[in-house]
C-alpha cells in the first residue's frame, strides 16, 4: 500500500473527511450540486469525504481540490492542509514532501487554473478580433467590377453602344457620372450614345461604406466618309 492510501487513526480530534462531511450535511447540500457548482469531479469529493486518499489525484491537484472545498464551506484551510497531508503520512522534516519537491509549489496551485482560464480567454479575444476583421475589411473593400463590353480600345463605326457589366448585389453602378440600374445578382446594362472621335467611359461601382471602383474604357467612334 502506497502512503497515500494510509489512513492514520485520529482519536482526538476529527479526520478531515469528517469535518468536511459534517461542514456540508450542516448547510443541507448534497454532493451534487457542490460538484455543479466547483466544477470538480463528484467522485473527488467522494473521496475527500470518504478519506480515500488513493482515488484523488496526485500533487498539486488533489490538494487543490481540497483547498475548493474547504473554501465552499467556510472552513479554514491551512489546518486542514495539515492534517490532510498527515493522513496521506507525508512527512515535512528534513525531507520535503510531494507537494513541496516543486519550487513555489503554492503559487502553482493557484496559478494553474488561472493561466489555463486567461489562455481561453485570450485564444477567444483574438478569434472574436480576427473575425471582426474580416468583417471590416469585408465592409470598406471595393466591390468587384467586371466589364464584359466594350473591350479596351474599341474602334467603331456605330455611335450606339451597349454597355455591359457585373459587379456585387446592392451596389451603385455609375457611368460617367450617371445611376446605372443594376438588378438582384449585380448585373447591369445601359446603352449610350457617343460622339465622333474618341470617347473616354468611366464606370464606378461602390458599396454603401465601401470604397470606390473604378474601371475605364476608350471607344473610338469613326466618323462615316
Amino acid at each position: 500500500m502506497s502512503v497515500f492510501e494510509r489512513k492514520p487513526i485520529f482519536l482526538d480530534e476529527e479526520t478531515v473527511a469528517e469535518q468536511l462531511r459534517r461542514s456540508r450535511q450542516a448547510k443541507n447540500l448534497n454532493l451534487k450540486e457542490v460538484s455543479r457548482r466547483l466544477n470538480i469531479n463528484i467522485r473527488y469529493l467522494e473521496a475527500l469525504e470518504k478519506n480515500q486518499h488513493g482515488v484523488l489525484p496526485s500533487g498539486v491537484y488533489g490538494r487543490n481540490f481540497l483547498k475548493e472545498y474547504a473554501l465552499f464551506l467556510g472552513l479554514d484551510y491551512k489546518p486542514l492542509l495539515q492534517h490532510f497531508e498527515s493522513e496521506q503520512g507525508l512527512i515535512k522534516a528534513n525531507n520535503k514532501g510531494v507537494f513541496e519537491r516543486r519550487v513555489v509549489s503554492r503559487r502553482h496551485l493557484l496559478a494553474l487554473p488561472t493561466l489555463l482560464r486567461n489562455a481561453i480567454i485570450g485564444f477567444l479575444i483574438i478569434a472574436c478580433l480576427g473575425y471582426l476583421g474580416l468583417l471590416v475589411k469585408g465592409i470598406f473593400e471595393p466591390p468587384t467590377l467586371h466589364i464584359g463590353y466594350p473591350p479596351e480600345n474599341l474602334i467603331t463605326a456605330d455611335p450606339r453602344l451597349l454597355i455591359k457589366g457585373q459587379s456585387e448585389p446592392e451596389t451603385a453602378i455609375r457611368i460617367n457620372g450617371q445611376p446605372v440600374l443594376a438588378d438582384n445578382k449585380g448585373s447591369f446594362e445601359r446603352e449610350i450614345y457617343l460622339q465622333p472621335g474618341l470617347n473616354v467611359l468611366l464606370i464606378t461601382a461602390k458599396k454603401k461604406y465601401s470604397r470606390t471602383i473604378e474601371v475605364s474604357r476608350q471607344v473610338l467612334v469613326e466618323q462615316k466618309q
